[in-house]
């Protein structure tokens, strides 16, 4: 799976209502009440880390 860019996943994550919580530095806290909660951090080049992508992709398959 390749990386993609965390914009994308952002919107995303806002359009389902999640809300950035907490910004420090790269990572963003993404959190939503009675749901599971994601970080993303922005790389240099725009793009999220494999791993926190596959976890915001099994998190919704599953849904």
């Amino acid at each position: 799976m390749a990386t993609s860019h965390s914009r994308s996943f952002s919107q995303f994550l806002l359009s389902r209502g999640y809300i950035v919580k907490r910004v420090r530095g790269s990572h963003y806290h993404f959190r939503k009440e009675g749901a599971q909660s994601f970080n993303l951090q922005v790389s240099e080049n725009g793009k999220a880390k494999r791993y926190q992508i596959k976890q915001i992709r099994d998190y919704f398959n599953k849904k």
